[in-house]
C-alpha cells in the first residue's frame, strides 16, 4: 500500500485499539513486530493469553509463531526480574511499566498459561468456533474434516452428466463431446466454482430448443450428400482451373485435399430408400443429426459461393454452380445450429453449477463431513444468520484482540469473518501482510479482498527497515522496482523503498577479500547463442547450463577458500535456485548432478508420479504372485532389487538360481500375508541390502526418501483399512496409473538438505531466505486465456468481484483483465524471488523467446517505465483492459540494442549494486575437491555392556542346530526363516543373491516336474512345500464344500506359490482325508470338518516373559518327561540341547487352536516326509519323529502359552477341565480308512508337567518383577 495516510510503524508507541493494517515488506521483521504487539497487549491492555487470537495460514507458521512469542515473553520476564535486555524494544517497554511487580506477575502468568494460547490457522480457528458454538452457529456437534472433496465432486459431476445424457438430443451430445468424454472439462469448471464460494459466472442463458436449426442443417446435409456423388467431378474441374483461380487461394493440390475431406465428411449421410415414414429412416434420424452437427471440414468455406467469387483472378468471371450456393447455405445453417448449441452448452453448465451448490450441501449434511473451505463458509454464514449477534458477541467476549498474519493471502470469506467479529471500537485488530508478496491466487487467495480491507482500515502503517539483506542488495532491489511508475500494476500497491536496518553486523560475501556484486543480471544475446534464431528450448538449455556452471564455479571457489561469507567458505548449502515449475527443478538438478554438485529438491510433486512408485508397484506385483514368472522377472529388473540384463539372462539357464528367487518371493509373500506389509518390506530391504546400494547412486537419497515414504503410506493404508496384499497392490496401481486422487500426505517429501544446493519453486520459497539465490526463469510470459478457455478475472464493472466468463460477449475484455491480473502476480512473484537473497541474487534477461509479455519486460521496458530517454509517452496509470496491447506495442518498438541500453541504465543508477553481464557460455566443470586436509576420523569406542542373554526366544532358536534340515523348518519364525537370518555371519551371497546356507535351507526341488503317479507321498518336500500346505489349511473353511471351496482354495494357493496344477488333485484328496479322519479312535465324530470357522484361531501368536533359561535345566526337564510308551529307544539328541543362557520373552505361533465339545485343543500341521508306506506314519515311527525334531518340547511350550492365554481370557478356566490336548498332524500319512493311529500324534500333558515348565521358563522373570 504505502499510499496516502500510511505511516512508518512504531512498535513501541503505535495505538493498540481499533483496526490497523501493517504492510511488512520482505525482510522487515513481520514476525518480530507481531510478537512485540502480543507482548504489549499482555502488559498494556492487561489481556490474558487465551484472550489474544493469532491467526496465520500454515501449521508450520503456527509453530514458528508460538516459539517466537514464547521466546519474547521469556526475554521480557528476564528483564523485568532485573536481568539484561535482549533487545532495545524490550528494554524500553519494561522501563516504562510503572508497576514492576505487576509486570513480573503478568509475564509469569502468561508463560504459565501459554499452552492455552490461541495461535492457530484460519481453518483451525473456524473449526474450533463451530465446535464450541454449535448452538449459536446452528451446526453439527461433531465435524468430520475431509481434506480433499475431489472424489465427491467427481461423483456428483458424473451423476449429473449421466442424467443429462439420457435427455439431451444426439446432435447436441455430439457437439458437446466431440467424440470425447466431457466429464473432465465439466469437472474442471466445477472445481473453479466449488473452490471459490460466491463466484459469479456469465453468461447464464436459458436453455434453447435447437430442433428447427437441426432440421435446417439436416436438410442441407442430406441434399449435399445426395448431390455430391454426381457433382464432385464437375466441382473439381471448376475449382482446379489455374487460369480462373488465384493459386494463393485455390492451389490445385490443396483443392484436391479439400475435396477428399468433404467427401469423407459426407460419407455417413447415405440414407435408406423409402418414404419419410420409413422405419429405417426414423431409426437413422438421430444418427444423421449427429453426423450433420459435426464440425464442418476445415476448408468447407472454400466451396461457398462468396469464397469462390473472392478467389478468382482479376478480370475473370466467377464460376456459377448451384452446389456453391448450397454450401453457402449449409455453412450459414451450420453456424446457426452451433450458436444454438453453444447457448445450450452454457445453460447446461449453469445447471451444473446450481446443481452442485445444492447437492454438495445435501451430501455433506447427510454425512456430517466438511472440507476446509466449508469451515470458512459455515462460519461466515453463521455470522449472517439468525443467531449471528449472539455468536459474534460470544467470540468477542473470548477474544479481545486479534492479530492476523500473512493477511495478503486472505480471501473475501476470511476477511468477512474477521471484519464481522473484530471490527469494533473496543477490540484490537491488526492485519499484517505485504500485498507485494500476494502470490497464491491459484489457491484461492484474493488480492482484491486485501485491498478492500486496506481501504477501510482505521490506521495504516508500513515497516521500512530490512533486517535480512546486505545494503547493496537492498539498494539494487530498490532500483529494480523503482524502474517503473506502477511496478505492481494495481495503483493501490505502491513500492516503498526500504533501508538497511541500523547497526547490523552481517557477514560480508567476498571473493579474494573483495565484495562481489549484489545483483547480477545476465543478458541473453540471441546472436551469441543461436545466430539470432533463439527458440525457447534452446534458451532454456543455455540458461540451465550457465546456472549450473556458475554454481559449480562458486562451489569451487568456496572449496579453495577464496569465496567466503565472513570467515566461512561458501558451500553448496549457501546456494539456492528458484524456479517456476517442478519440471524446471528436475532439469536443473540433473544439470548440477552432471557436475557432481549435490542438490535437494523442495518440491510438492505427487509421490505416486515418482518413478519409485511404479518400481514399488512392480516389485509388489511380483511378491503377490510368486508363481507368475513374468511378474517376478519384472520385479527383479527394477531398481529396488537391481538385477541387470545379464543377471536376468543367467537366470534363464540356471534353474537352481531361478528357483531360489521364486522361493524367496514366496517367503516374502507369506510374511506379508501373515505379518503385514511393513515386516515383509523391512525384511526385503535387509536381505537384499537395498538402501546402502541405492545410496551409492547420484540420485540415491531421493530414491530412498521416496521408497521409504511409499512404504509408510502403504503400511498406513493396509493397517487402517485392514487390507491384504491383493487389495493393497490394486490400490497402489490405481494411484500410479492416475485413476485415483492423491491426498495431501502423498506429496513428495524432501530429502536432507545438508551440504546441498537447494532447488525450490518461487511459490514455495516464500518465507524462506538463502545467502545466494539464482532466479533463471523470471522471463516467461504472463498467461492470457486462449479463445476457448474459461476466464477468471475481477471485473471493475462488478466492484471487482470474482467472475468466471464461460463465453460471454465481454469475454475478450475479461481475458485482457485476466492477463493484467496474472502479469501483476508475476511481478509480485519476481519480488518474492529477489528478496529471498541475503547477499547475492542472479536474474536472467534479454531478447528471449516468448518473453515480451513477462514481468521483466513490463518492469524494465513497458509503457510505465521510468528513466531517461524513454520514447514512450507517459500515461497516468495502467489501463488493465489495454495493458496487454500496450506492453506488446512497447516491446515491439524497442530494438535489442534499445533493450540492452535501458537495462544498463538501471545498472548506472544502482551505484555499483547491480551489474549487467553477458550470459556465461563456458561449459561447467566439477569443482575441485576441498584443498584443506581432511581430519583423521576414528570411530568412538563403545564402553558399555550389552546383555547378550536378553533376547526374544523361540522354540526354533532353542533347537537352532536342527534348522539346517528343511523338513524341520518351523513356524515360530514367520514366515519360514529368512535367508539373511539363516546365514548371519556366513559367507558372501552367491550369484543368485542367496547365501549358501540359505540356499541349502530354501532349496525346494523341482516343483513343476511331472511324476509318474502324483500323490501326497510324492509331493515335493522342503520349506516351500510346508508353507503352501499350511496356507491351504489356514485359508480353508473346514465346513465348506470340498468340491467347490476346497478345490478353489487349493488351486489358488498352489498357483500362488508356483506349483504345477498336476498337484491340485493329490493335495485336495489329502485335505479331504485330513478333515474327515477322526482325531481320536474313541470319538468317531471328532473330526476337523465338524469345527466351525468361528470356533478356531489360525496362527495364534504369543509372547510371555522368560526368566533365565539354560540348556542343562531344559535337558533335565525333557529327560524326565516321557509322553509316550511307544518309543522304546529315545534318540540320542534328547537331553543334548545346547544354547546360550537366555532371558527376555518367549514367542511363537500356534498353527491352530480350536474348541470342540467345550474343550480347547492345539494342533500343528507337519508336512514331513517320513517314508512312502503308511506304517512310516504310525506308532514308534511317529513318536521317533516327534522326539527326533524336539516337537515334544515345542508342544509343551505351546501348551504352556495357550494355558496362560485361556486363563486370562475365559473366566473360570481350568486346565484339567477345559484343555483337551495336543494334535500333531503329519499330513502325508493321514487316512480315514486307517484311522487316527496313522499320521496323528496326540498327547495331553499332565497339568503338573505344564506347571513345571511354566515355572522353569518364568522363575527368573518373577524374581525380577516382570
Amino acid at each position: 500500500m504505502n499510499g496516502p495516510g500510511a505511516a512508518p510503524f512504531d512498535l513501541l508507541n503505535c495505538p493498540l485499539d481499533r483496526t490497523n493494517l501493517i504492510e511488512a515488506s520482505a525482510g522487515t521483521g513481520k514476525t518480530y513486530a507481531l510478537s512485540g504487539l502480543y507482548l504489549r497487549l499482555l502488559l498494556e491492555r492487561d489481556l490474558k493469553v487465551p484472550e489474544i487470537l493469532v491467526v496465520t495460514f500454515t501449521e508450520a507458521a503456527t509453530e514458528e509463531l508460538k516459539g517466537r512469542i514464547r521466546e519474547k515473553l521469556s526475554q521480557a520476564l528476564t528483564r523485568a526480574e532485573g536481568g539484561s535486555a535482549a533487545e532495545t524494544f524490550i528494554e524500553h517497554l519494561i522501563a516504562r511499566q510503572t508497576r514492576p511487580e505487576r509486570t513480573v506477575y503478568l509475564l509469569q502468568r502468561a508463560l504459565r498459561s501459554f499452552d492455552e494460547a490461541a495461535i492457530t490457522t484460519i481453518h483451525g480457528f473456524c473449526h474450533r468456533l463451530l465446535r464450541e458454538h454449535a448452538f449459536d452457529s446452528a451446526g453439527p456437534f461433531e465435524l468430520e474434516i475431509v481434506p480433499d472433496e475431489s472424489v465427491l465432486l467427481k461423483t456428483l459431476v458424473e451423476d449429473f452428466w449421466r442424467l443429462q445424457l439420457t435427455r439431451l438430443p444426439a446432435g447436441f451430445v455430439r457437439f458437446l463431446t466431440g467424440g470425447k468424454n466431457p466429464v473432465p472439462e465439466l469437472l474442471g469448471l466445477a472445481a473453479h466454482f466449488v473452490a471459490r464460494p460466491g463466484i459469479d459466472w456469465v453468461p447464464q442463458p436459458t436453455a434453447r430448443c435447437c430442433r428447427d436449426q437441426e432440421q435446417e442443417v439436416l436438410a442441407g446435409y442430406r441434399k449435399l450428400s445426395r448431390l455430391w456423388p454426381t457433382e464432385a467431378e464437375s466441382i473439381a474441374k471448376v475449382l482446379q482451373n489455374p487460369k480462373v483461380f488465384n493459386q494463393s487461394s485455390y492451389k490445385t493440390s490443396s483443392v484436391a485435399d479439400w475435396l477428399r475431406d468433404l467427401a469423407d465428411w459426407l460419407r455417413p449421410g447415405a440414407l435408406p430408400a423409402g418414404a419419410a415414414a420409413d422405419q429405417a429412416e426414423a431409426e437413422a434420424h438421430d444418427r444423421l443429426i449427429a453426423a450433420a452437427a459435426r464440425a464442418l471440414p476445415k476448408k468447407f468455406g472454400k466451396f461457398a459461393a462468396s469464397a469462390v467469387r473472392s478467389g478468382v483472378k482479376k478480370g475473370q468471371t466467377p464460376p456459377e454452380h448451384h452446389l456453391f450456393n448450397l454450401c453457402e447455405q449449409v455453412q450459414s445453417d451450420h453456424q446457426a445450429l452451433r450458436d444454438c448449441y453453444e447457448t445450450q452448452r452454457l445453460a447446461l453448465i449453469s445447471d451444473l453449477f446450481r446443481s452442485l451448490d445444492s447437492r454438495l450441501k445435501a451430501q455433506k449434511l447427510v454425512s456430517g463431513a466438511r472440507s476446509y473451505g466449508d469451515l470458512l463458509t459455515d462460519v461466515r454464514d453463521a455470522l449472517t444468520g439468525s443467531g449471528a449477534d449472539q455468536l459474534a458477541e460470544a467470540v468477542r467476549t473470548r477474544y479481545r484482540a486479534a492479530l492476523i498474519d500473512e493477511f495478503q493471502d486472505t480471501d473475501p470469506i476470511q476477511y468477512a469473518i474477521f471484519n464481522r467479529l473484530f471490527r469494533t471500537a473496543d477490540h484490537s485488530l491488526f492485519l499484517i501482510g505485504d500485498p507485494k508478496q500476494a502470490i497464491y491466487a491459484f489457491r484461492g487467495a484474493d488480492i482484491f479482498a486485501y485491498l478492500e480491507a486496506a481501504a477501510t482500515a482505521d490506521r495504516k502503517f508500513y515497516l521500512s527497515e530490512n533486517w535480512r539483506s546486505d545494503p547493496a542488495l537492498i539498494q539494487a532491489c530498490n532500483e529494480l522496482f523503482a524502474a517503473n511508475r506502477a511496478p505492481f500494476i494495481l495503483p493501490e500497491i505502491q513500492f516503498q523503498p526500504v533501508r538497511p536496518a541500523p547497526k547490523q553486523e552481517r557477514p560480508a560475501l567476498t571473493l579474494d577479500g573483495r565484495p562481489i556484486t549484489a545483483l547480477e543480471l545476465w543478458w541473453v544475446d540471441p546472436k551469441a547463442l543461436a545466430n539470432g534464431k533463439l527458440n525457447k528450448p534452446t534458451a532454456d538449455a543455455a540458461i540451465r547450463q550457465a546456472t549450473a556452471a556458475d554454481i559449480a564455479r562458486f562451489v569451487g571457489l568456496g572449496r579453495e577458500r577464496r569465496l567466503c561469507l565472513g570467515e566461512s567458505p561458501v558451500s553448496e548449502r549457501d546456494l539456492a535456485v528458484l524456479v517456476r515449475t517442478n519440471a524446471q527443478a528436475v532439469a536443473l538438478q540433473e544439470a548440477l548432478n552432471r557436475l557432481q554438485i549435490p542438490t535437494v529438491l523442495y518440491q510438492t510433486g505427487d509421490l505416486f508420479a515418482a518413478r519409485e512408485a511404479r518400481e514399488m508397484q512392480r516389485l509388489l506385483a511380483g511378491i503377490l504372485e510368486p508363481g507368475n514368472e513374468t511378474s517376478v522377472r519384472t520385479a527383479l529388473a527394477g531398481q529396488v532389487i537391481g538385477c541387470d540384463a545379464a543377471c536376468i539372462n543367467r537366470l534363464e539357464t540356471d534353474a537352481e538360481a531361478w528357483d531360489q528367487w521364486l522361493t524367496r518371493f514366496s517367503s516374502y509373500q507369506d510374511r506379508w500375508r501373515r505379518r503385514g506389509f511393513m515386516p515383509m518390506f523391512q525384511a526385503l530391504l535387509s536381505d537384499l541390502r537395498v538402501l546402502p546400494r541405492l545410496m551409492r547412486r547420484p540420485d540415491g537419497e531421493r530414491m530412498v526418501t521416496n521408497l521409504l515414504h511409499l512404504a509408510e503410506v502403504l503400511h498406513s493404508e493396509a493397517q487402517g483399512r485392514g487390507w491384504g496384499p491383493a487389495q493393497l497392490v490394486k490400490w497402489l496401481a490405481e494411484r500410479v496409473n492416475g485413476t485415483a486422487d492423491s491426498q495431501e500426505e502423498h506429496l513428495l517429501r524432501m530429502e536432507t538438505d545438508e551440504s546441498a544446493v537447494r532447488i525450490i519453486t518461487m511459490h514455495k520459497s516464500k518465507g524462506l531466505e538463502f545467502p545466494l539465490v539464482y532466479c533463471p526463469y523470471c522471463w516467461s510470459n504472463a498467461h492470457r486465456p486462449t479463445d476457448s478457455a474459461p476466464v477468471l478475472c475481477h471485473d471493475p464493472e462488478r466492484d471487482r468481484r470474482l467472475l468466471l466468463d464461460l463465453g460471454s460477449p465481454d469475454r475478450s475484455r475479461h481475458a485482457d483483465l485476466a492477463f493484467a491480473e496474472d502479469l501483476a502476480e508475476c511481478l509480485r512473484l519476481l519480488y518474492v524471488a529477489v528478496t529471498r537473497a541475503r547477499h547475492r541474487c542472479v536474474l536472467v534477461w534479454g531478447r528471449l523467446p516468448k518473453s515480451a509479455l513477462s514481468a521483466l519486460a513490463y518492469l524494465l521496458h513497458g509503457p510505465f517505465r521510468t528513466g531517461t530517454g524513454s520514447a514512450v509517452t507517459p500515461q497516468p496509470g495502467p489501463d488493465l483492459e489495454r495493458l496487454a496491447g500496450e506492453l506488446a506495442e512497447a516491446m515491439g518498438h524497442w530494438s535489442p540494442e534499445d533493450l540492452l541500453d535501458q537495462t544498463q541504465d538501471l545498472e548506472r543508477r544502482s551505484q555499483g549494486a547491480l551489474q549487467v553481464r553477458d550470459l556465461p557460455t563456458t561449459a561447467g566443470a566439477p569443482p575441485p575437491t576441498p584443498s584443506q586436509p581432511q581430519p583423521s576420523l576414528q570411530g568412538r569406542r563403545f564402553s558399555g555392556r550389552i546383555d547378550r542373554g536378553w533376547r526374544l526366544a523361540s522354540f526354533s532358536g532353542l533347537v537352532s542346530e536342527r534348522l539346517q534340515d528343511p523338513e524341520t523348518a518351523d513356524r515360530d519364525q514367520m514366515p519360514p526363516q529368512r535367508p539373511a537370518e539363516a546365514a548371519a555371519g556366513g559367507p558372501a551371497p552367491t550369484t543368485t543373491g542367496l547365501p549358501p546356507a540359505a540356499a541349502a535351507t530354501l532349496a525346494p526341488g523341482d516343483f513343476s516336474a511331472a511324476v509318474p503317479t502324483p500323490d501326497i507321498l510324492s509331493f515335493p518336500r522342503g520349506a516351500r512345500a510346508g508353507t503352501v500346505l499350511h496356507a491351504i489349511f489356514e485359508e480353508l473353511d473346514f465346513q465348506s464344500d470340498p468340491a467347490d471351496a476346497g478345490r478353489r482354495v487349493t488351486a489358488t494357493v498352489l498357483g500362488r506359490y508356483g506349483f504345477d496344477p498336476i498337484w491340485e488333485q493329490p493335495v485336495l484328496a489329502m485335505v479331504q482325508r485330513v478333515l474327515t479322519t477322526p482325531l481320536m479312535a474313541a470319538r468317531p465324530n471328532f473330526t476337523l470338518d465338524s469345527i466351525a470357522h468361528g470356533e478356531r484361531i489360525s496362527e495364534l501368536e504369543f509372547h510371555f516373559p522368560l526368566g533365565r533359561l539354560d540348556a542343562p535345566s531344559l535337558n533335565r526337564f525333557l529327560a524326565a518327561y516321557q509322553p509316550t510308551p511307544l518309543l522304546h529307544q529315545p534318540p540320542a539328541r534328547i537331553g543334548r540341547l545346547s544354547f546360550s543362557p537366555t532371558r527376555g520373552f518367549m514367542k511363537g505361533f500356534i498353527d491352530l487352536v480350536f474348541r470342540f465339545d467345550g474343550r480347547f485343543y492345539l494342533l500343528d500341521w507337519k508336512s514331513n516326509h517320513l517314508g512312502d508306506r503308511p506304517d512310516d506314519y504310525r506308532g514308534e515311527a511317529l513318536a521317533s519323529a516327534m522326539a527326533e525334531h524336539f516337537y515334544t518340547l515345542q508342544y509343551l511350550i505351546y501348551t504352556a502359552a495357550l494355558d496362560r492365554y485361556l486363563a486370562l481370557r475365559f473366566p473360570g478356566y481350568s486346565y484339567d477341565t477345559h484343555f483337551g490336548g495336543v494334535f500333531y498332524v503329519f499330513l502325508r500319512g493321514v487316512d480315514p480308512e486307517l484311522g487316527p493311529d496313522y499320521g496323528i500324534y496326540h498327547d495331553r500333558p499332565e497339568s503338573e508337567r505344564v506347571r513345571d515348565l511354566q515355572r522353569l521358563l518364568q522363575a527368573a522373570a518373577e524374581d525380577d518383577g516382570r
